[in-house]
Protein backbone atom coordinates (compact mmCIF):
# COMPACT_ATOMS: atom_id res chain seq x y z
CA UNK A 1 0.00 0.00 0.00
CA UNK A 2 1.56 3.41 -0.88
CA UNK A 3 1.31 6.80 1.26
CA UNK A 4 -1.85 7.70 -0.96
CA UNK A 5 -4.83 6.88 -2.90
CA UNK A 6 -8.09 7.87 -4.55
CA UNK A 7 -11.62 7.51 -4.30
CA UNK A 8 -12.74 9.09 -7.12
CA UNK A 9 -14.04 11.76 -5.70
CA UNK A 10 -11.03 12.80 -3.40
CA UNK A 11 -7.47 11.47 -2.89
CA UNK A 12 -6.44 10.81 0.51
CA UNK A 13 -2.63 10.74 2.32
CA UNK A 14 -2.34 8.05 4.85
CA UNK A 15 -0.89 9.48 8.12
CA UNK A 16 -1.49 6.07 10.05
CA UNK A 17 -1.48 2.44 9.57
CA UNK A 18 -4.10 0.87 12.35
CA UNK A 19 -3.84 -2.64 10.91
CA UNK A 20 -3.35 -4.93 8.60
CA UNK A 21 -5.56 -7.84 8.42
CA UNK A 22 -6.63 -10.85 6.69
CA UNK A 23 -9.94 -9.52 5.86
CA UNK A 24 -9.12 -5.61 5.80
CA UNK A 25 -6.42 -2.62 6.49
CA UNK A 26 -7.64 0.14 8.55
CA UNK A 27 -6.20 3.23 7.65
CA UNK A 28 -6.12 6.95 9.43
CA UNK A 29 -5.98 9.13 6.45
CA UNK A 30 -6.25 13.26 5.19
CA UNK A 31 -7.17 14.60 2.21
CA UNK A 32 -4.54 15.65 -0.84
CA UNK A 33 -6.85 18.58 -1.42
CA UNK A 34 -7.28 19.78 1.88
CA UNK A 35 -4.30 19.18 4.01
CA UNK A 36 -6.18 20.98 7.06
CA UNK A 37 -9.49 19.15 6.62
CA UNK A 38 -10.78 16.58 8.99
CA UNK A 39 -9.09 13.04 9.15
CA UNK A 40 -10.98 9.96 7.61
CA UNK A 41 -10.95 6.37 8.90
CA UNK A 42 -10.91 4.12 5.86
CA UNK A 43 -11.15 0.53 5.67
CA UNK A 44 -10.06 -1.40 2.80
CA UNK A 45 -11.94 -4.69 2.89
CA UNK A 46 -9.78 -8.07 1.02
CA UNK A 47 -13.32 -10.48 1.61
CA UNK A 48 -15.42 -10.29 -1.02
CA UNK A 49 -18.13 -11.84 0.93
CA UNK A 50 -17.83 -9.43 3.73
CA UNK A 51 -17.65 -6.19 1.47
CA UNK A 52 -20.59 -7.38 -0.19
CA UNK A 53 -22.54 -7.65 2.75
CA UNK A 54 -21.25 -4.28 3.94
CA UNK A 55 -22.51 -2.47 0.59
CA UNK A 56 -25.74 -2.86 1.39
CA UNK A 57 -25.90 -2.21 5.30
CA UNK A 58 -23.31 0.56 5.76
CA UNK A 59 -24.20 3.33 3.15
CA UNK A 60 -25.91 5.50 5.26
CA UNK A 61 -22.82 5.20 7.57
CA UNK A 62 -20.00 6.37 5.17
CA UNK A 63 -19.33 8.73 3.56
CA UNK A 64 -17.85 7.09 0.45
CA UNK A 65 -17.31 3.94 -1.04
CA UNK A 66 -15.13 2.93 -3.40
CA UNK A 67 -12.71 0.16 -5.03
CA UNK A 68 -9.42 0.12 -5.08
CA UNK A 69 -8.22 -2.98 -7.68
CA UNK A 70 -10.52 -5.63 -5.62
CA UNK A 71 -10.77 -4.50 -2.54
CA UNK A 72 -13.34 -2.31 -1.41
CA UNK A 73 -12.84 1.09 -0.02
CA UNK A 74 -15.04 2.41 2.97
CA UNK A 75 -14.83 5.95 4.68
CA UNK A 76 -15.94 7.24 7.70
CA UNK A 77 -15.53 10.19 9.69
CA UNK A 78 -12.28 10.24 12.43
CA UNK A 79 -12.40 10.66 15.82
CA UNK A 80 -9.24 11.01 18.49
CA UNK A 81 -9.84 7.50 20.34
CA UNK A 82 -10.46 7.45 23.45
CA UNK A 83 -11.03 3.87 24.39
CA UNK A 84 -13.75 3.67 27.60
CA UNK A 85 -12.51 1.01 29.52
CA UNK A 86 -9.02 2.75 29.91
CA UNK A 87 -10.45 6.43 30.46
CA UNK A 88 -14.15 5.79 32.34
CA UNK A 89 -12.52 5.83 36.11
CA UNK A 90 -10.78 9.54 35.16
CA UNK A 91 -13.39 10.38 33.13
CA UNK A 92 -16.42 10.22 36.16
CA UNK A 93 -13.86 11.55 38.99
CA UNK A 94 -12.03 13.94 36.74
CA UNK A 95 -15.17 15.67 35.25
CA UNK A 96 -17.41 14.85 37.48
CA UNK A 97 -19.80 12.49 35.10
CA UNK A 98 -22.50 11.05 36.35
CA UNK A 99 -22.34 7.25 35.95
CA UNK A 100 -25.79 6.60 35.06
CA UNK A 101 -25.72 9.39 32.25
CA UNK A 102 -23.03 7.41 30.94
CA UNK A 103 -24.33 4.18 30.84
CA UNK A 104 -27.87 5.44 29.10
CA UNK A 105 -25.62 6.98 26.73
CA UNK A 106 -24.05 3.63 25.64
CA UNK A 107 -26.93 1.80 26.10
CA UNK A 108 -28.89 4.44 23.65
CA UNK A 109 -26.18 4.23 21.17
CA UNK A 110 -26.61 0.59 20.64
CA UNK A 111 -30.04 1.17 19.61
CA UNK A 112 -29.64 4.27 17.72
CA UNK A 113 -26.58 4.35 15.83
CA UNK A 114 -27.78 2.59 12.91
CA UNK A 115 -24.59 0.12 12.73
CA UNK A 116 -25.44 -3.14 11.12
CA UNK A 117 -25.44 -6.41 13.88
CA UNK A 118 -22.65 -7.63 12.90
CA UNK A 119 -20.51 -4.72 12.41
CA UNK A 120 -21.54 -3.48 16.12
CA UNK A 121 -20.65 -6.74 17.43
CA UNK A 122 -17.19 -6.58 16.81
CA UNK A 123 -16.93 -2.46 17.94
CA UNK A 124 -18.18 -3.82 21.34
CA UNK A 125 -16.17 -6.71 21.14
CA UNK A 126 -12.94 -4.68 20.22
CA UNK A 127 -12.70 -2.21 21.95
CA UNK A 128 -13.95 -0.17 19.74
CA UNK A 129 -15.95 2.43 22.62
CA UNK A 130 -15.06 5.39 23.35
CA UNK A 131 -15.88 7.89 26.04
CA UNK A 132 -15.07 12.05 25.15
CA UNK A 133 -14.11 13.96 28.94
CA UNK A 134 -18.17 15.21 28.63
CA UNK A 135 -18.83 11.53 29.56
CA UNK A 136 -20.47 11.65 25.72
CA UNK A 137 -20.10 8.03 24.20
CA UNK A 138 -19.22 7.06 20.72
CA UNK A 139 -17.90 4.20 18.27
CA UNK A 140 -15.18 4.00 16.79
CA UNK A 141 -13.98 2.53 13.47
CA UNK A 142 -10.82 0.60 13.76
CA UNK A 143 -12.09 -2.72 13.52
CA UNK A 144 -10.58 -6.26 12.29
CA UNK A 145 -13.04 -7.39 10.13
CA UNK A 146 -11.28 -11.28 10.05
CA UNK A 147 -13.93 -12.43 12.84
CA UNK A 148 -17.09 -10.82 11.10
CA UNK A 149 -19.81 -12.81 12.21
CA UNK A 150 -22.73 -12.53 9.22
CA UNK A 151 -25.13 -14.45 11.69
CA UNK A 152 -24.62 -12.07 14.73
CA UNK A 153 -27.92 -10.30 15.52
CA UNK A 154 -29.28 -7.78 18.08
CA UNK A 155 -29.48 -10.38 20.98
CA UNK A 156 -25.79 -10.88 21.20
CA UNK A 157 -25.12 -7.14 20.63
CA UNK A 158 -27.10 -6.08 23.70
CA UNK A 159 -25.74 -8.91 25.59
CA UNK A 160 -22.06 -7.88 25.20
CA UNK A 161 -22.97 -4.50 26.04
CA UNK A 162 -24.60 -5.70 29.18
CA UNK A 163 -21.30 -7.22 29.84
CA UNK A 164 -19.13 -4.05 28.80
CA UNK A 165 -21.27 -2.46 32.05
CA UNK A 166 -20.08 -5.94 34.24
CA UNK A 167 -16.08 -4.77 33.18
CA UNK A 168 -16.90 -1.00 34.20
CA UNK A 169 -18.47 -2.33 37.64
CA UNK A 170 -15.47 -4.56 38.07
CA UNK A 171 -13.25 -1.22 37.17
CA UNK A 172 -15.20 0.45 39.46
CA UNK A 173 -15.03 -2.06 42.20
CA UNK A 174 -10.37 -2.14 41.60
CA UNK A 175 -10.44 1.42 42.35
CA UNK A 176 -12.58 1.33 45.36
CA UNK A 177 -15.29 3.39 43.94
CA UNK A 178 -18.15 1.47 43.17
CA UNK A 179 -21.40 4.15 43.39
CA UNK A 180 -24.74 2.74 44.63
CA UNK A 181 -25.99 3.00 41.28
CA UNK A 182 -23.27 0.46 39.82
CA UNK A 183 -24.21 -1.98 42.92
CA UNK A 184 -27.41 -1.96 42.18
CA UNK A 185 -27.17 -2.70 38.36
CA UNK A 186 -24.45 -5.46 39.14
CA UNK A 187 -26.84 -7.29 41.02
CA UNK A 188 -29.65 -7.00 38.38
CA UNK A 189 -27.64 -7.43 35.16
CA UNK A 190 -25.94 -10.35 36.49
CA UNK A 191 -28.66 -12.00 37.56
CA UNK A 192 -30.38 -11.12 33.63
CA UNK A 193 -27.11 -12.21 32.30
CA UNK A 194 -26.72 -16.03 33.73
CA UNK A 195 -31.11 -16.15 32.82
CA UNK A 196 -30.16 -14.59 29.41
CA UNK A 197 -32.97 -12.66 29.41
CA UNK A 198 -32.17 -9.73 27.28
CA UNK A 199 -32.92 -9.97 23.99
CA UNK A 200 -33.04 -6.62 22.23
CA UNK A 201 -31.71 -2.85 23.76
CA UNK A 202 -34.71 -1.55 24.62
CA UNK A 203 -35.08 -3.95 27.53
CA UNK A 204 -31.52 -3.06 28.81
CA UNK A 205 -32.01 0.30 28.36
CA UNK A 206 -35.39 0.33 30.11
CA UNK A 207 -33.50 -1.41 33.03
CA UNK A 208 -30.64 1.40 33.07
CA UNK A 209 -33.48 3.76 33.40
CA UNK A 210 -35.34 2.12 35.95
CA UNK A 211 -31.40 2.06 38.32
CA UNK A 212 -30.93 5.36 37.29
CA UNK A 213 -34.49 6.75 38.88
CA UNK A 214 -33.89 4.78 41.85
CA UNK A 215 -30.46 6.08 42.55
CA UNK A 216 -31.77 9.72 41.21
CA UNK A 217 -34.43 9.33 44.16
CA UNK A 218 -32.13 7.67 46.79
CA UNK A 219 -29.58 10.89 45.45
CA UNK A 220 -32.37 13.40 46.47
CA UNK A 221 -33.26 11.83 49.60
CA UNK A 222 -29.50 11.73 51.22
CA UNK A 223 -29.09 15.30 50.05
CA UNK A 224 -32.33 16.32 52.43
CA UNK A 225 -31.29 14.15 55.02
CA UNK A 226 -27.67 15.59 54.54
CA UNK A 227 -29.10 19.16 54.82
CA UNK A 228 -31.40 18.54 58.11
CA UNK A 229 -28.54 16.86 59.76
CA UNK A 230 -26.13 19.89 58.91
CA UNK A 231 -28.80 22.30 60.66
CA UNK A 232 -28.98 20.36 63.69
CA UNK A 233 -24.82 20.35 63.81
CA UNK A 234 -25.08 24.22 63.74
CA UNK A 235 -28.14 24.34 66.35
CA UNK A 236 -26.35 22.30 68.35
CA UNK A 237 -23.04 24.09 67.51
CA UNK A 238 -24.95 27.75 68.98
CA UNK A 239 -26.64 25.67 71.36
CA UNK A 240 -24.34 27.39 74.42
CA UNK A 241 -25.21 30.84 72.91
CA UNK A 242 -28.99 30.47 72.20
CA UNK A 243 -29.15 29.34 75.80
CA UNK A 244 -27.25 32.66 76.74
CA UNK A 245 -29.61 34.71 74.79
CA UNK A 246 -33.07 33.22 75.74
CA UNK A 247 -31.95 33.36 79.80
CA UNK A 248 -31.22 37.19 79.40
CA UNK A 249 -34.33 37.11 77.78
CA UNK A 250 -36.07 35.80 80.26
CA UNK A 251 -34.31 38.01 83.24
CA UNK A 252 -35.57 40.79 81.37
CA UNK A 253 -39.10 39.54 81.46
CA UNK A 254 -39.26 38.91 84.89
CA UNK A 255 -37.63 42.41 85.93
CA UNK A 256 -40.74 43.85 83.92
CA UNK A 257 -43.09 41.68 85.25
CA UNK A 258 -42.06 42.99 89.05
CA UNK A 259 -41.24 46.93 88.24
CA UNK A 260 -44.74 46.21 87.05
CA UNK A 261 -46.27 44.63 90.33
CA UNK A 262 -44.48 46.71 92.00
CA UNK A 263 -45.60 49.99 90.47
CA UNK A 264 -49.13 48.85 90.97
CA UNK A 265 -48.84 48.13 94.25
CA UNK A 266 -47.23 51.89 95.05
CA UNK A 267 -48.94 54.10 92.51
CA UNK A 268 -52.22 52.18 91.91
CA UNK A 269 -54.32 51.24 88.88
CA UNK A 270 -52.26 53.29 86.35
CA UNK A 271 -49.19 52.01 88.14
CA UNK A 272 -46.01 52.01 85.93
CA UNK A 273 -47.63 54.13 83.01
CA UNK A 274 -48.92 57.03 85.00
CA UNK A 275 -45.48 58.09 85.31
CA UNK A 276 -45.31 58.79 81.69
CA UNK A 277 -49.25 59.47 81.37
CA UNK A 278 -49.63 62.41 84.06
CA UNK A 279 -47.57 65.08 82.83
CA UNK A 280 -49.42 64.80 79.54
CA UNK A 281 -53.40 64.31 81.28
CA UNK A 282 -52.79 67.81 83.18
CA UNK A 283 -51.22 71.01 82.69
CA UNK A 284 -52.04 73.17 86.20
CA UNK A 285 -55.35 73.38 86.68
CA UNK A 286 -56.61 71.99 83.33
CA UNK A 287 -56.94 68.74 82.04
CA UNK A 288 -55.84 67.70 78.51
CA UNK A 289 -58.71 65.16 78.57
CA UNK A 290 -61.48 67.01 78.28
Amino acid sequence: MTGHFGTGKNDYEVVREVLMGKANDVYVCRSCKEPAASRRTVWLVKDRRIAKSLMGNMGDLCEEIFMQGEKAGFVFPYVQERPLLRHYLGTIQGAGCIRRRIWLGLAAQCITSGIPDAVLNLMLNQGQVNIQADGTVWFGFFVDLSEYNHSACGQDNVTDCARLFMELIRLEYGAGQVSSFSAQAAVLLEKKLVRKEYHDGIQLYRDIKLISRLDEAREKKVSVLGKIAALKKFLASKQDRMYSILSCGCIVLVCIVIALAVGRLLFGTFSFWKLFGSPLERIGTESLLQ
